[in-house]
């Protein structure tokens, strides 16, 4: 019984770990999208003045 316990704590907290990375990679590329979003507008931008 303890045995099983202890692989469903395990379960619970690599699919909380899994929730962390994937919330973690959301914002990390919701960062990455914006970031490029504003160089391309900056991008835009200078190409017009010229």
């Amino acid at each position: 019984m303890r045995r099983g316990g202890e692989g469903h704590a395990k379960i619970r907290r690599r699919k909380g770990f899994a929730a962390l990375d994937v919330a973690s990679v959301i914002i990390a590329l919701s960062i990455l999208v914006t970031s490029i979003a504003k160089a391309y507008a900056i991008i835009k931008k200078a190409n017009r003045k010229d």
